[in-house]
C-alpha cells in the first residue's frame, strides 16, 4: 500500500480532516460523553473536556505519520466535528484496513455515517492500494452492521466471544468489501447514470419523478401484539415509535428517528424515557394531545407521508383490542387513497390492501391466505395457485367466501378489476 497519511476528504455534508487540539471541547460535547454513544466502544466514556483534549492532542503528534488515518467527522452546517473514523489496524501482507467509527446520538439515522465510511473505502482503494477494508461490531448493536452494508460491505461471520469493549467480552460480528467489489459496484452506479442520461426526453412527468429524492420505508412500531424477534431495519428507513411502541424499540435493539403519541399507555419508565429524550434531543418527540381525531398510528403515516415516504411497515399494529386493529386496518385504506403501500406486519403473517391490481406469490410459500372485500363488492376476482381458486367472481363484504385459503407449494396470484380486497397472508407454523 502507499500510504497518504490523513489526507482532507470532502463528502455533500461532510469534511473528514486531521483534529485539531481546538477540537477536544466538542468532542466531548458532541459525542465523547454520552455513554450510550461509547457503549459499544472499546475507550471509556469520557468525563470532561480536558480528557478528550489530551486525546486529541495525541493524535495530532502523529499526524506526522503516513500511515495515521483518523479523521475528525464535520458537518459542514454545523462547522465542528461530530464524531470520528479512523484505520484502527492495517496489514501490509494482505493489503487491508481495518475501520472503526461513531458519532454523536444527535445525528444518528441521517445517514451521516455511511456518507463518511463509503469516502474512507473510497479513499483507500483509490488512493492507497488497499485491496479489502474490514469492520466488526458487537452483535448487540445491529445498527452498526447496517451502516457496513449500506456502503457495500459482506458479512463474513460472527467470531463468537471474540472481543471486549465497555459491555464486557462480546460476539465480534465482521463485514468486509474486496477492491474488485467496489470497482465493480462504481462501474454499475457508472452505467446506470448513463442509462438515466439517455432517456431526458421522457415526459415532463416522468422527469419529475426521477428528480425526487429516493425515500426509504416508513417503519411504524406501535404497542400491540409483537411476535417478532427483530426488525430488519435499512439505514435510509424512517423509523417511528409510536406510543408504547418505544418499549418494543428497546427490547428490539432499534433506534426511533422520532417518538410520536399522547404517551397515554405509557409505562412510567417510558414516561420518563420520552422526557429525557423531549429534553435531549426535542426534535425527535412528537407529543400529541390526547383528545384528538387521529388515531396515534394514523398520526404517525400522516408523518411519514409529510417527510415523502411512500412504502410503510406497520409492527405491533395487530392483536390486542379489536377496534385498534380494525382502525389500523382503516390506515391501510389511507395510505392505498394517497398512492402509498402500507402493510401491517407480524411473526405470523402481514395484511395489506390491493385495489384493482394483481399481487403475485412466490413459489414454496406455506400457510394461508384469506381475502375479505373492504368495498360493497371486489369484482373480477380471481385466484391461481391456491387449493381453492376463483376465475372472475364477485367477493361481498357479507359473506367471507375468501377465508382461510391455502398455498399449495405453487407461485400463486389475486387478481382483482375492481374494488378492494384486504388481504391476510399467514405463514404456516414451523
Amino acid at each position: 500500500m502507499t500510504h497518504k497519511g490523513t489526507k482532507t476528504i470532502e463528502t455533500d455534508r461532510l469534511i473528514l480532516r486531521a483534529f485539531r487540539r481546538e477540537d477536544g471541547e466538542p468532542m466531548f460535547r458532541n459525542w465523547a460523553s454520552d455513554p450510550e454513544v461509547t457503549r459499544f466502544l472499546t475507550w471509556p466514556t469520557h468525563g470532561s473536556a480536558e480528557v478528550s483534549g489530551r486525546v486529541v492532542g495525541s493524535w495530532a503528534e502523529r499526524y506526522g505519520e503516513e500511515a495515521c488515518y483518523q479523521w475528525a467527522i464535520e458537518l459542514k452546517e454545523l462547522g465542528e466535528p461530530i464524531g470520528s473514523i479512523s484505520a484502527v489496524k492495517m496489514d501490509e501482507r494482505t493489503e487491508s484496513v481495518t475501520v472503526g467509527y461513531c458519532i454523536g446520538r444527535r445525528w444518528w439515522g441521517q445517514g451521516i455515517t455511511p456518507e463518511a465510511l463509503k469516502a474512507v473505502i473510497a479513499f483507500f482503494f483509490e488512493e492507497v492500494g488497499a485491496n479489502s477494508v474490514n469492520a466488526c461490531h458487537d452483535s448487540g448493536n445491529p445498527n452498526s452492521g447496517r451502516v457496513m452494508k449500506k456502503c457495500g460491505m459482506t458479512y463474513e461471520g460472527t467470531w463468537r466471544a471474540g472481543g471486549v469493549n465497555n459491555q464486557g467480552v462480546c460476539d465480534e460480528v465482521w463485514y468486509s468489501v474486496l477492491k474488485s467489489e467496489y470497482e465493480a459496484a462504481a462501474e454499475e452506479a457508472k452505467a446506470r447514470r448513463g442509462e438515466a442520461s439517455a432517456v431526458k426526453e421522457a415526459s415532463a412527468r416522468r422527469e419529475a419523478d426521477e428528480a425526487k429524492p429516493q425515500e426509504g420505508r416508513c417503519i411504524l412500531i406501535c404497542a400491540g401484539d409483537m411476535t417478532l424477534s427483530e426488525i430488519p431495519v435499512e439505514e435510509q428507513d424512517l423509523v417511528i415509535a409510536v406510543d408504547g411502541g418505544l418499549s418494543y424499540c428497546e427490547l428490539l435493539q432499534v433506534e426511533p428517528d422520532l417518538v410520536l403519541g399522547d404517551f397515554d399507555s405509557l409505562s412510567p419508565q417510558g414516561e420518563r424515557a420520552v422526557k429525557e429524550l423531549e429534553e435531549r434531543i426535542p426534535d425527535r418527540v412528537l407529543r400529541l394531545p390526547a383528545e384528538k381525531d387521529d388515531t396515534d398510528t394514523l398520526a404517525a403515516v400522516k408523518e411519514g407521508l409529510r417527510r415523502g415516504c411512500r412504502d410503510f411497515r406497520i409492527y405491533g399494529g395487530m392483536g390486542g383490542r379489536l377496534e385498534y386493529t380494525l382502525a389500523n386496518i382503516q390506515c391501510l385504506l389511507y395510505l392505498k387513497n394517497r398512492g402509498a403501500a402500507g402493510y401491517l406486519v407480524d411473526g405470523g403473517g402481514m395484511a395489506f390492501v390491493i385495489r384493482d391490481e394483481k399481487v403475485s406469490f412466490r413459489e414454496g410459500l406455506e400457510g394461508r391466505l384469506s381475502l375479505l372485500s373492504l368495498t360493497d363488492t371486489a369484482e373480477g376476482v380471481t385466484l391461481e395457485g391456491l387449493k381453492y381458486p376463483l376465475e372472475n367472481a364477485v367477493v361481498r363484504n357479507e359473506f367471507p367466501i375468501g377465508v382461510s385459503n391455502e398455498f399449495t407449494g405453487a407461485a400463486a396470484s389475486v387478481r382483482v378489476e375492481n374494488g378492494d380486497l384486504l388481504c391476510i397472508l399467514s405463514y404456516a407454523a414451523e
